[in-house]
């Protein structure tokens, strides 16, 4: 499975119970608050052993695809 995969699967299951979009904006939309932002970075930093809290910037948590960019520009 791919990082956007994964993070799809975590976020519609564990965050916000309904089917997000890789391109859906996650956090304006409402669909994200403050504690599901807290459990996607928890997620990330256990799976992908990347903190994005500290190295990241807003809008690397603005969808899906910008989460998984932000993981993979970090990993490399």
């Amino acid at each position: 499975m791919d990082i956007e995969n994964e993070l799809l699967k975590f976020i519609s299951t564990q965050v916000v119970q309904e089917g997000v979009v890789v391109d859906e904006p996650l956090i304006s939309s409402g669909k994200v608050d403050s504690l599901g932002l807290v459990d996607i970075l928890t997620f990330v930093e256990q799976h992908y052993h990347v903190d994005l809290l500290s190295a990241g910037n807003p809008k690397d948590f603005e969808s899906v695809l910008t989460i998984a960019a932000a993981i993979r520009q970090r990993q490399s």
